[in-house]
């Protein structure tokens, strides 16, 4: 889940024109209908990022395939540098 105050400095990563993948899950909208899905941008992992970067944490639905992953980046942003 992107934090809203920090939605511009995480939309700022993807310069306008650039492609953007989608993949999607087991679940792909949440209760609330938004979409639940992992960006890929030039083989990376977006979503991953900005868990590292402290943009975003992870909340789980019945989306696994990347769950692990996800966590350990939300690992890492906890962890002092």
């Amino acid at each position: 889940r992107l934090r809203l105050d920090r939605r511009g400095a995480a939309l700022q990563r993807l310069p306008r024109g650039d492609t953007v993948r989608l993949e999607l899950d087991v679940t792909p909208r949440d209760p609330h209908g938004r979409w639940l899905a992992y960006a890929w941008h030039d083989g990376q992992l977006v979503n991953e990022q900005l868990v590292r970067d402290g943009y975003a944490v992870v909340l789980r639905y019945e989306n696994v395939r990347h769950l692990g992953r996800m966590r350990r980046a939300m690992a890492c942003a906890a962890s002092p540098t």
